[in-house]
């Protein structure tokens, strides 16, 4: 697998991870809305309200930015003055000041409230207790989106799909007419010497030939001119190889001499 499969599955973790945790904090933000149900009532009072601008970017990418509508209020429970910040469950905001500005509207400052507290720790408390935003889902989703680009990115990157190059130190092997032959290729930007060793009743021998190699998609030709016997004696044909990725460091196919396939071959690195 080659670098941009790596990228792939760092996409496909962060999206995963991101996508869990947006799932999981949108169902309890739901299911603290039902237990809300069970909590009571204390009166309150609005201390402040605000709209917090986060994320960046230029003046021409407003949509970079979210607006986080902020309270803050105070409520009386068993005599005892507390104060929370929580307008509904979950994570809320706007893609504009005037959304978030819209959600504070019922709230002005100095307004007396009712504020829904939990009877089993009265430090928690909500004012819209029967909302919960709905960031959270669609960061689930969106997260889930990225989870699947990364996954794509990464079984196209095991295909090959993005390692157009198809340079580097090949190991060789295939067999022909009962014989095997193996060696490398050692090739530059497509092109390089190829180095086979075989043994024939006549004895061990070696070969060497130049071949280049040219890709498309999948698809890879490999041929080779210039034979020599540097081991061994008698004649040898060009060999030429019709091959298939079938991943960054493996290639598949057969082997042809003379315009006629002969055997089986492999390529890895």
């Amino acid at each position: 697998m080659d670098s941009i499969g790596y990228l792939g599955i760092f996409v496909a973790l962060v999206g995963l991870a991101g996508a869990l945790w947006a799932a999981r904090a949108h169902f309890r933000s739901r299911a603290q809305v039902e237990a809300a149900r069970r909590w009571l009532d204390a009166p309150g009072k609005v201390l402040s309200t605000d709209i917090q601008q986060r994320g960046g970017g230029s003046a021409s990418r407003r949509t970079a930015y979210y607006y986080f509508p902020l309270i803050h209020y105070s409520y009386v429970v068993n005599g005892r003055e507390r104060q929370g910040s929580r307008l509904r469950f979950g994570l809320t905001s706007t893609r504009s000041r005037a959304g978030a500005a819209q959600i504070l509207a019922p709230w002005p400052v100095g307004a007396a409230i009712q504020v829904r507290y939990d009877p089993d720790d009265p430090d928690q408390s909500v004012l819209e207790p029967g909302k919960a935003a709905g960031n959270l889902l669609l960061v689930s989703i969106a997260c889930g989106v990225v989870f699947l680009i990364g996954a794509a990115i990464m079984m196209l990157a095991v295909r090959g799909v993005f390692s157009a190059d198809v340079s580097g130190h090949w190991h060789v092997r295939f067999e022909a007419e009962g014989v095997t032959y193996e060696g490398d290729l050692e090739a530059h930007r497509g092109a390089g010497p190829l180095t086979l060793a075989f043994t024939t009743p006549e004895g061990r021998k070696r070969v060497r030939e130049d071949c280049t190699l040219t890709r498309n998609r999948q698809h890879v030709l490999v041929r080779c001119a210039n034979p020599q016997l540097i081991e061994g004696g008698g004649s040898y044909s060009p060999d030429n190889f019709n091959l298939t990725y079938e991943g960054a460091s493996r290639l598949t196919g057969s082997i042809n001499s003379n315009g006629n396939a002969v055997g089986n071959a492999t390529f890895t690195r």
